[in-house]
């Protein structure tokens, strides 16, 4: 018995010094992982003292777990002292594939460029403001690529696919781009992984640097998975498995010349003579190309290839670098061969081909970075505009987008002068209110709290701006009425258990209206809104409607003789209308899905509003002549908040389209048709 607790004693102590839960939880960063890494250690550690084994048993497994123990507290130590020599692993592994990390937000430095680079919940690029958590699950155009279309080199609102948005701002547009993804990753990647996104067009982006060589299925290796989470097996396996920049002969990379004469016969495209194995990358190529595109075309969409040139096509001084520092005849090379190889492919498998040669060649503006071989800003831009013209032809839109940034501005509002508008923006961290024109050549900020500001609306008249305010989130938020001429503030209602929301102006005389509830502290619950006016002059609150079910969003019609608001009364909101001196009420639309944000236009003959009719948002027009309801936009994305433009010859609302959002507008459409 004594030897036994001798024993546990000894593998207690064991544990504990060998497998520390402290440690555990620095390199796991969970409490409960780590104890329950401690407690599967400490239970193999306790049979290895306790039950009979054999003396070499023991010693070897010991012995293991001591060295298992060291490269732990090493890990530890090199994570937590030695952070200036980690190397950052943007990407995980999932099913033997890579994928860009989830959740990710850091800071890449090199000497030509400092770039944030932040993912959502699926890995793909987003930007600062944008929400992490949202989930994109379809799209209007995938962009699948290597480096060049994940363009860690570039901030988010530089990228060609995010570029591409200004020009098509009605289309969810997914960068699904990883580091070092060949076209037959790519083509497993989309089909094990990405046509789930249902998208129109599928752009494959394939580059002259490395694509036509090594085409061959790869499999991932255990070393692969080791450096997915150890940041110590990183750093030496990076330091003796590849050189920077500075360590190649050129200072910069120049994939696919090699100074060796083999080399450039087994894997350089450019070099006019072809090895057996360069022969069969090409055909391996060229397979899976097409493989691609029959794929694509099953699954209803079109495929797209996106070539991007080498440093050495469309810069001479690059070209002439090579070839003189490596000493390569230019008579063995044909500097058009893959262009025109790939051009052949996509003529005949009926494929749209996008060549950024001539492109790049002809712009003003260095497009690759002098030492990484990736584009710079310049080059993305040229990308985006190239790809705006093959597209041209084959896709309109006569939607504009207004904002300057991708921070979901929101809720705009006429403002006192012609193509001018109110909206609320989280540019600054939290929602608040400013004031625009159509084109953004002024931008003023009217509110400067750090509370949320949102739905504005203006009294041009009296000089007055309402909003709400508060945390809208649990529906704690009043009604603000703020003075412009000297930026003084005051809530128009002051009790602390009545909230209110979304005001509107009257177009004649001085009534707001807006939507009330009260928090009922016996129950600890609310109430459900209803529609109030309150006059500004006087001070007096009316209460229009007294339902049992929530009445939100009121607007007075053009001569003040009703509001129009959306009511939930069977089930899901709909169109209702309210007589001010009668109080009857007459229900404007029955639809089996949810009706929001009604607005008229400025002669009264149409209501606009947004509808949730096929699982998104989309925007509808209301001839109140005719009751006829016209759907105004079909896309994936989502439009809300539509307004009128001063004049009736255009259409303000506010969008979201995958990873972007903002102010838009379009045209008005040929009402004598409706």
């Amino acid at each position: 018995m004594s030897s036994n607790k001798h024993n546990y004693k000894i593998a207690l102590l064991f544990s504990v010094g060998i497998c520390n839960p402290f440690i555990c939880y620095l390199l796991l960063g969970n409490i409960f992982h780590s104890l329950i890494f401690f407690l599967l250690f400490s239970s193999i550690s306790f049979s290895l003292f306790i039950l009979n084994k054999t003396n070499w048993f023991k010693v070897y497994a010991i012995n293991l777990i001591i060295l298992f123990s060291i490269l732990i507290h090493f890990e530890v130590i090199f994570i937590y002292s030695f952070t200036e020599y980690h190397i950052d692993n943007l990407y995980t592994i999932e099913d033997g594939y890579y994928f860009n990390k989830p959740f990710l937000k850091k800071n890449i430095q090199d000497k030509e460029y400092t770039v944030e680079y932040i993912t959502n919940a699926q890995g793909f690029r987003i930007g600062n403001l944008n929400n992490p958590n949202n989930i994109i699950d379809k799209c209007d155009w995938l962009f699948i690529g290597d480096s060049f279309t994940q363009g860690a080199q570039v901030h988010y609102e530089y990228l060609y696919s995010t570029k591409l948005y200004r020009n098509f701002p009605d289309k969810i547009i997914v960068n699904a781009g990883v580091s070092g993804l060949g076209i037959i990753d790519e083509y497993n990647m989309y089909k094990n992984f990405l046509h789930h996104l249902k998208p129109e067009f599928v752009f494959l982006q394939l580059c002259n640097f490395n694509d036509f060589m090594n085409v061959e299925e790869n499999e991932t290796k255990s070393i692969e998975h080791l450096l997915e989470y150890s940041e110590l097996a990183r750093f030496f396996y990076y330091n003796s498995i590849y050189k920077s920049p500075e360590e190649l002969d050129l200072g910069r990379w120049t994939e696919p010349f090699y100074r060796e004469e083999a080399d450039n016969i087994n894997y350089n495209i450019f070099y006019k003579e072809f090895s057996e194995k360069k022969s069969k990358d090409l055909e391996s190529f060229g397979n899976y190309l097409k493989k691609f595109n029959d794929l694509v075309n099953k699954n209803g969409s079109k495929l797209i290839v996106l070539l991007i040139p080498t440093k050495e096509q469309v810069t001479p001084k690059f070209f002439h670098e090579v070839i003189t520092n490596y000493s390569i005849d230019i008579n063995k090379l044909d500097m058009d061969f893959p262009n025109k190889y790939l051009q052949s492919i996509c003529t005949n498998e009926n494929i749209l081909l996008v060549d950024m040669k001539e492109q790049f060649s002809n712009s003003g503006e260095q497009v690759f970075y002098d030492f990484d071989e990736h584009l710079n800003i310049n080059g993305h831009l040229e990308m985006a505009t190239a790809i705006s013209k093959g597209l041209s032809n084959l896709i309109n839109t006569d939607i504009e987008y207004l904002s300057t940034n991708y921070f979901g501005d929101r809720y705009p509002s006429p403002y006192c002068t012609d193509s001018t508008y109110l909206f609320q923006s989280i540019k600054h961290g939290n929602s608040e209110l400013f004031v625009t024109d159509y084109d953004h050549s002024f931008l003023k900020r009217l509110t400067f709290d750090n509370v949320h500001q949102l739905h504005p609306c203006i009294d041009c008249e009296n000089n007055l701006l309402f909003y709400t305010q508060g945390d809208y989130e649990n529906m704690n938020t009043k009604i603000v009425m703020m003075d412009l001429s000297n930026n003084l503030s005051k809530q128009i209602l002051t009790d602390d258990y009545s909230f209110e929301s979304i005001p509107t102006k009257s177009p004649q005389g001085n009534l707001i209206t807006y939507a009330k509830w009260n928090y009922l502290v016996e129950k600890e619950e609310y109430t459900n809104s209803n529609i109030f006016t309150y006059d500004i002059e006087t001070g007096k609150e009316s209460r229009i409607t007294d339902f049992s079910y929530e009445t939100w969003r009121p607007i007075f019609s053009g001569e003040n003789q009703t509001i129009t608001y959306i009511g939930k009364k069977s089930g899901n909101y709909d169109l209702f209308s309210i007589d001010l001196k009668s109080l009857q009420v007459l229900q404007l639309t029955s639809t089996p899905y949810d009706e929001w944000d009604p607005n008229y236009s400025s002669d009264g003959q149409f209501l606009i509003y947004s509808a949730y009719k096929d699982s998104n948002w989309d925007l509808f027009l209301l001839n109140l002549q005719t009751d006829q309801s016209t759907q105004l936009t079909f896309t994936k994305g989502n439009e809300w908040d539509p307004i009128f433009t001063k004049d009736n010859d255009g259409i303000l609302f506010a969008g979201e389209f995958g990873s972007h959002g903002g102010i838009y507008k379009m045209k008005m459409p040929d009402t004598n048709a409706l």
